[in-house]
């Protein structure tokens, strides 16, 4: 160790004329290396924050596309809404019509019933004139 000069626990050679050159090209080099460290970290970084601003510009255009879609579903719920008290209200200002024709049809079903039975009871007579025809051309 004859010739090195310990200085705070680190061990230097003795300066001179060409240490000096070595020692400035390894500080140039030490400083190039610590700046382009720095660059890329700082590239690295600016990519990680354009990758999450792009990200969040991702979800606020997905949540413009799904508010607008629940709007246009909320538009579409109250067009249907509307239109069922709509309808609802036609089909109360026909319900008396309708009850008519339930009633009408009812009349008709139970005028059918008296047809059909009229119409047996004429076939009845008309079968005891034939007897009472044919009774009377014997007895002739």
């Amino acid at each position: 160790m004859s010739g090195e000069v310990i200085t705070q626990g680190v061990q230097r050679k003795p300066e001179d004329s060409t240490t000096n050159t070595t020692v400035e090209e390894r500080d140039e080099e030490l400083a190039r290396l610590g700046s382009e460290m720095f660059n890329s970290v700082g590239y690295y970084l600016e990519g990680k924050l354009e990758g999450t601003a792009a990200d969040y510009a991702l979800l606020e255009a997905m949540n413009k596309l799904a508010t607008d879609k629940y709007r246009d579903m909320a538009d579409d719920a109250e067009h249907m809404a509307s239109s069922m008290e709509t309808l609802q209200r036609q089909y109360t200002e026909l319900q008396p019509y309708l009850q008519k024709i339930d009633d009408v049809q009812v009349a008709v079903g139970s005028l059918e019933e008296s047809v059909r039975m009229l119409s047996d009871y004429t076939s009845r007579l008309d079968t005891q004139l034939a007897q009472l025809s044919a009774e009377l051309r014997q007895k002739r």
